[in-house]
């Protein structure tokens, strides 16, 4: 009896830590093994772990980034500037945003409309600039979220 008791609680606490995340693999989309899928979180928690991406990104080099939010670029005559692209990530109330910039592995023919909801992985690198630290994610794929 208590070996059927104590694989019942072995068996409800596997589920409870898959249903919770408490898996550390890395996620399994778009054809790439994904290490920090934000694209799972609430919005408060999204906004939480960006800060705490460019607070401490240590932590986060080197590891792939799926996240959502709208699509932001420089605009050169009249045509996006595929130099600078980033994700924006807005909180809960949708009054403070943090950003993340990218590079596309391949460049699009045609990019989405200014402002787009849109979905990006890529893996996060730092570079300095000006004595500043920034993020950007390298490699990455865009699709346009619906």
């Amino acid at each position: 009896m208590k070996k059927w008791i104590t694989l019942l609680l072995a068996l409800c606490l596997a589920l409870t830590m898959a249903a919770c995340g408490g898996d550390d693999a890395p996620q399994e989309g778009q054809g790439v093994a994904v290490d920090v899928d934000l694209t799972q979180l609430s919005s408060t928690l999204v906004y939480a772990e960006v800060y705490n991406m460019a607070t401490n990104p240590q932590d986060y080099v080197g590891k792939t980034v799926r996240m959502q939010g709208n699509l932001v670029y420089q605009v050169v005559n009249g045509q996006p500037n595929p130099d600078y692209l980033a994700c924006m990530i807005s909180d809960a109330t949708a009054c403070c945003a943090q950003g993340i910039e990218f590079v596309l592995a391949q460049p699009l023919e045609e990019y989405p409309a200014l402002g787009s909801m849109v979905t990006v992985t890529g893996v996060l690198t730092s570079y300095e600039s000006s004595g500043n630290t920034f993020l950007r994610l390298k490699e990455a794929t865009l699709e346009q979220t619906a």
